[in-house]
């Protein structure tokens, strides 16, 4: 059971309170599963904001300022925040992070070059492959995941469940022979602090120089990054994106699930990618892409605006 004030004590930023202060708590879930007993949050404002309020079950609701007769808080307590998601992801870390923290040590089922440089508290799992590289204080690294030679992993790294970082690329060309030979990748990656990579993401060392991934990027699961591309800092790419060779994504950028980077194209900083898109043309700064091939969204727009009348005409 939880108090209203181990709540508040937990909640990591400025708050108001409104309505009951006797309310409490025994499990913490969305909306759409919300208990009397439950601890939710919303994004919704104004109207529809009060109409969730008079119709969720849920005691304790975490949102932001909002208009509420107090008629409709006999029994509801609302937590007004400036942003009710992130105090939310918060609260529920101060409460609940001990219960998922990994102790520092390597299991004894990993192999370990005598060569790698290892950090403090650095967590190995079972069946961790470690070659001569680097990696910083406070990784992570979980179970099968494989970390090839000349890798240089900075602190805070999360590397989940079967990642592959610095493996060989795919760098086959024609010879005179017409037969595909295969170029050395003599590279390395580099993974900048609070880099998170989920499972089973592959990134390929570079033929020459640095694959790179900047500081606080976070890569979901099933993405490749191909050799010699760089993501820069505190971007999201989500699940089955792929990177080819080269490929370069600027900082605070989103790359929408399952979309495709061309060789060689630069995507600008602040880019936003739709899911699905492939990008075959650099994209600048500030702008959001989507579709195959990807375009700026007013064009997609238009295009999708112009389909659909030549569909209607021809029927």
């Amino acid at each position: 059971m939880y108090s209203l004030q181990s709540i508040l004590s937990n909640i990591g930023c400025d708050y108001q309170v409104r309505g009951s202060r006797d309310n409490f708590a025994t499990n913490f879930c969305s909306l759409f599963e919300a208990r009397s007993d439950s601890v939710c949050w919303m994004r919704a404002r104004g109207g529809e904001a009060l109409e969730i309020i008079k119709a969720t079950p849920s005691s304790i609701l975490i949102c932001g300022e909002i208009d509420v007769p107090d008629r409709f808080l006999q029994k509801k307590t609302l937590i007004l925040v400036e942003n009710p998601h992130v105090a939310y992801l918060r609260l529920l870390r101060n409460m609940f992070s001990h219960q998922y923290r990994v102790e520092p040590g390597i299991h004894a089922s990993a192999v370990v070059s005598p060569n790698a440089a290892i950090g403090a508290n650095v967590s190995i799992g079972p069946f961790v492959t470690v070659g001569a590289c680097t990696i910083g204080d406070n990784c992570v690294i979980k179970s099968h995941a494989v970390i090839h030679d000349r890798a240089l992993i900075g602190s805070n790294v999360l590397i989940s469940e079967h990642c592959n970082i610095g493996g060989e690329g795919f760098g086959y060309i024609k010879n005179e022979q017409n037969e595909l030979e295969n170029m050395l990748h003599v590279g390395s990656v580099v993974l900048e602090d609070d880099v998170a990579i989920f499972p089973y993401t592959n990134i390929d060392r570079s033929t020459l120089g640095q694959t790179r991934v900047g500081r606080g990027t976070k890569i979901d699961h099933y993405c490749h990054i191909g050799h010699n591309s760089k993501i820069g800092s505190n971007s999201i790419i989500t699940p089955n994106v792929t990177l080819l060779g080269g490929a370069r994504i600027g900082n605070e950028c989103m790359v929408g699930c399952g979309s495709a980077l061309r060789d060689g194209v630069v995507v600008g900083d602040r880019v936003t990618i739709g899911m699905a898109s492939v990008v075959t043309k650099d994209i600048p700064d500030n702008e959001t892409w989507v579709g195959s091939p990807a375009r700026p969204i007013d064009d997609f727009k238009l295009l999708q605006m112009r389909l659909s009348e030549l569909i209607l005409g021809n029927g």
